[in-house]
């Protein structure tokens, strides 16, 4: 006699399929990838050495860059500040803004004439406004050019 086996994957089954009861699934944190909270929801991340950000348009040598991730907020619009530093004398201020939502993440850029060894972040405002239904996005194709 012949006998027919059904066998039914869950998405659930996919997931715990060949762990033990011991193994437990580790948790994103984003203070182990250079992330620190500048606001509830907000988080942010110097692009250097060890973390590289996309390039942005009219970089120079002395561009300091923030990369920002509104993880869990409507950012809506975003102002920072930086004091850039030679040694411990401020050689310049700066400041950049974005508009952004929750999930969104952007390259704010400080530029400067100034040349400093150290940047330091000190004013960070979102207004947590958000920005859905404003405006349309717009995607731009380049096919009939």
């Amino acid at each position: 006699m012949l006998g027919v086996l059904f066998v039914f994957i869950t998405p659930l089954a996919i997931l715990t399929y060949g762990m033990s009861s011991k193994q437990t699934v580790t948790e994103f944190k984003p203070t182990d990838k250079g992330w620190w909270e500048v606001q509830p929801g907000v988080l942010a991340r110097w692009c250097d050495d060890n973390y590289k950000c996309p390039e942005t348009p009219g970089m120079l040598k002395n561009t300091y860059r923030l990369h920002v991730w509104c993880k869990d907020s409507d950012c809506g619009n975003i102002l920072a500040y930086v004091n850039i530093y030679d040694g411990k004398i401020i050689v310049a201020n700066e400041s950049a803004q974005g508009i952004a939502d929750r999930g969104d993440q952007l390259i704010l850029s400080f530029t400067t004439n100034a040349v400093g060894s150290a940047v330091r972040l000190v004013r960070f405002h979102a207004d947590e406004k958000g920005t859905k239904n404003l405006y349309p996005l717009i995607i731009r194709t380049n096919e009939g050019n």
